[in-house]
């Protein structure tokens, strides 16, 4: 009942003008507790966290666009591992794992869609 948030909120906006579109989205997720099955002084917290997403694209012709983006825009990261959680069978583990946006940061990308 704790290991996964009990909200997530989403705000999302999108704007278009001309040829240019702009999307951004603001993902917030609520708190996560990872409990320790041998003591509950290891328990791990995982903070509330917002992720930033931003996409924005632009109609080269009516069946070019290209866009460029972000997923986690801010490159944010959850909360680290007690270093007493750190050994065992995973002993490189930093960032919680149990985190419902991931541990790997910002994804940065170029698209190019052609319709045919």
């Amino acid at each position: 009942t704790v290991g996964t948030p009990r909200e997530k909120q989403i705000l999302s906006a999108d704007y278009t003008r001309g040829r240019f579109n702009a999307n951004v989205r603001v993902t917030r997720y609520g708190e996560v507790l990872q409990r320790n099955s041998v003591n509950p002084i290891l328990d791990e917290r995982i903070s509330p966290t917002g992720i930033v997403d931003l996409d924005l694209s632009y109609d080269v012709t009516d069946d070019v666009r290209i866009s460029i983006g972000a997923n986690n825009f801010l490159d944010t990261y959850p909360d680290v591992v007690k270093p007493a959680n750190r050994g065992g069978a995973n002993p490189f583990v930093y960032f919680n794992q149990y985190s419902p946006f991931g541990i790997t940061g910002g994804f940065y990308y170029t698209r190019l869609n052609v319709k045919f």
